[in-house]
């Protein structure tokens, strides 16, 4: 079934009913994303009979745009749990990049039947990647000071896009959003924290060997370290799902997550 719009509470986003007796799949996006970036995603869940949610953080729409001032990797933690709540039930939680870091500690936290980190940024300082280094140097003022950033769209399409056909640029560009330095500065210097024993239900981690934008070797040590099964792909990029394999990793992402679907929910450790 085609994703349609839905407001939950505060939350704006797409969604598409499934079959009852599977768990909800909820959808993380990640920085300067939003819901419509996750189309893909949807249609392949909502396919597999999965009722799946994609909703957008705080800040993340025209509505409430003001609300991404000052707001922080937590505050979007609580988010997505607020989200869960509102959804009902035990979820699948997945998560692109910052969002896959987003999702590594809401699973933490329990409650989650299981987690899905897509190019996901890790539970340490981030290292910069050569190619990302100049745009990064020229956020960095604006980092440091927590202000709200927007990349320059010649970076997202040279880095985030750099396996993506380019006739698809223009309409992946047109949907990313402005995010808060604060958050952003949250995650390059590493300060959500995950331990292994936090994590109490099944996790994969799936990256490519050529993201630009997050070094595969930390998405591949904060993988080992946290006991996720790993899907690593020769040659993607960071924006896996819409390069031309993605059609492919997808399906294995999804064919993962039936088979998890039996998962017993288990609590936090803490």
């Amino acid at each position: 079934m085609e994703p349609t719009p839905i407001t939950l509470g505060p939350f704006e986003g797409l969604h598409a009913p499934g079959d009852a007796s599977m768990p909800p799949v909820v959808l993380v996006h990640g920085a300067f994303s939003c819901p419509a970036q996750q189309l893909t995603l949807l249609r392949a869940f909502s396919g597999a009979g999965f009722p799946v949610c994609a909703l957008a953080l705080r800040g993340h729409t025209a509505r409430d745009a003001d609300r991404i001032r000052g707001a922080s990797i937590m505050d979007y933690v609580s988010d997505v749990r607020a989200m869960i709540g509102l959804i009902g039930g035990t979820p699948i939680v997945v998560g692109h990049s910052m969002g896959g870091l987003i999702t590594t500690k809401v699973v933490s936290m329990g409650g989650c039947r299981a987690g899905v980190l897509i190019a996901a940024a890790p539970t340490a300082p981030v290292r910069m990647t050569l190619p990302s280094a100049p745009t990064f140097l020229r956020l960095l003022p604006r980092v440091l000071m927590g202000s709200t950033l927007q990349p320059p769209l010649e970076a997202l399409r040279r880095i985030t896009l750099r396996n993506v056909a380019p006739a698809k640029h223009d309409g992946i560009l047109s949907t990313f959003v402005p995010d808060s330095g604060v958050a952003f500065r949250d995650m390059v210097l590493g300060k959500i924290r995950v331990r292994r024993d936090d994590i109490r239900c099944p996790l994969l981690a799936v990256f490519g060997d050529s993201d630009l934008l997050v070094p595969p070797s930390q998405m591949r040590s904060t993988a080992h370290r946290l006991g996720a099964t790993i899907h690593e792909y020769p040659g993607s990029g960071h924006a896996i799902f819409e390069e031309p394999n993605g059609p492919e990793i997808v399906g294995r992402i999804v064919a993962w997550c039936i088979a998890m679907s039996g998962s017993p929910v288990l609590e936090s450790a803490k």
